[in-house]
């Protein structure tokens, strides 16, 4: 309950990565994929371990924008 309650404003958008990952898109995205991957971890740990003290700080908006950006 709890959990799903920390990750509802990410949940849809690791739906769409994991989407987009399993798709085997070309090497020439990969690194755009890799940055947007680590950046979804970081709000993953914001998420659910908010006690871990990150580099940046990521929010649902932040990652909407990134995942706009790759235009998938």
């Amino acid at each position: 309950g709890k959990d799903a309650i920390k990750g509802a404003g990410i949940a849809e958008i690791i739906r769409k990565y994991h989407v987009l990952a399993l798709s085997g898109k070309t090497p020439e995205t990969t690194v755009a994929i890799r940055d947007f991957f680590l950046l979804l971890e970081e709000a993953r740990i914001q998420a659910w371990s908010p006690e871990i003290p990150l580099k940046r700080k990521v929010s649902p908006e932040i990652l909407k924008t990134a995942w706009q950006e790759l235009r998938y």
